[in-house]
């Protein structure tokens, strides 16, 4: 493993936050990576969802866990973003392998979470971190807990966001994401059509009580689109959740505290999820967000960046342990 990190500094507007950007070579893959804050602070790897790039984690809640006083790291998972495409590979019919799911049959996939987890630790290991607090969203939150699982002596805390164990008794999403999500959607062809399809399948996943801009979520849709436009990364890292399977017998193996976010009303994973989350890991605290749907919603931004600041600060004190050198394989 080896690290390409740009030299270029980047400055937050209007603070004293420097972001370094980069790739690293990591269990084969590329990854691009944001390093924010100072690489003395206290570590928090913030793993994102299912074909989700590194953007959808606000760039308001980064800072301001950065200046909080930790080192904030995201990155664009394989198939995503400006990360390694996995190639020579086609990806399965995906209304037929979520029945074989459902029916705890197994699911022909080219990667599984349990690969993504290695990544994730890859990552970790060239940017010189031993231990780091682990905060996941969605296919992310199942991505972190399962790195808190298998990596007990990596984690300093875990926060899982709209997640849950991925276990087959959990609901299944409401009727109407279910049909978006089988159905697809029709080529994209341009920043517009990315905004309008992501506008479209928003309207099912919202926040019915919380406050929000249409246009701002076709915004942020169109520049996604701008960045990376990965159209095989859905269903890739679909097949990878349901090839993975459940996992909630792992998670007596999680050492630290962890804290689990749901919304109320989530209507893709539903609340039953981030509930069986809280049941099986040994020292867990479950808050339910009212009127909070599957996404991060701008509303609660600052909340976030309190509920993930005093659950970190609170699980542990500053790292004192000698940092490993960057490049150092796990």
């Amino acid at each position: 493993m080896n690290s390409e990190t740009s030299t270029e500094m980047m400055r937050a507007p209007h603070t004293a936050i420097q972001c370094r950007t980069g790739y690293v070579q990591a269990n084969g893959q590329s990854l691009y990576y944001e390093d924010w804050g100072r690489e003395s602070d206290p570590a928090i790897v913030m793993v994102m969802g299912l074909a989700a790039q590194l953007i959808v984690w606000p760039t308001e809640l980064v800072r301001s866990l950065a200046a909080q006083g930790y080192r904030v790291i995201r990155f664009d998972n394989r198939d995503i973003g400006w990360s390694s495409e996995t190639v020579d590979c086609e990806p399965r019919h995906l209304a037929r392998n979520w029945l074989k799911y459902r029916l705890g049959r197994p699911v022909e996939a080219p990667y599984t979470l349990y690969d993504m987890v290695e990544d994730s630790i890859g990552l970790m290991d060239v940017l010189g971190i031993q231990k780091a607090h682990w905060v996941g969203a969605s296919m992310g939150g199942m991505i972190a807990q399962l790195a808190a699982s298998l990596h007990p002596h990596r984690a300093l805390s875990l926060t899982t966001i709209m997640s849950s164990t991925n276990e087959r008794y959990l609901q299944w999403p409401a009727l109407s994401v279910l049909r978006g999500l089988l159905r697809g959607r029709g080529p994209i062809h341009s920043a517009e059509q990315a905004g309008e399809a992501l506008l479209a399948f928003w309207q099912h996943i919202k926040s019915p009580a919380l406050p929000a801009d249409p246009q701002s979520v076709y915004r942020r849709a169109m520049a996604a689109y701008q960045r990376s436009f990965r159209p095989k990364a859905p269903l890739r890292h679909t097949l990878a959740v349901m090839a993975t399977g459940g996992f909630a017998h792992l998670l007596n193996r999680v050492r630290v505290p962890a804290l689990v976010i749901h919304g109320s009303v989530d209507p893709l994973i539903r609340l039953d999820g981030g509930q069986d989350s809280a049941r099986h890991l040994p020292n867990a605290r479950l808050k339910v967000v009212d009127g909070m749907g599957h996404e991060l919603p701008e509303a609660l931004i600052d909340d976030f960046a309190a509920w993930i600041g005093d659950h970190v600060s609170a699980t542990t004190a500053p790292n004192k342990e000698a940092p490993w050198p960057q490049g150092r394989a796990a």
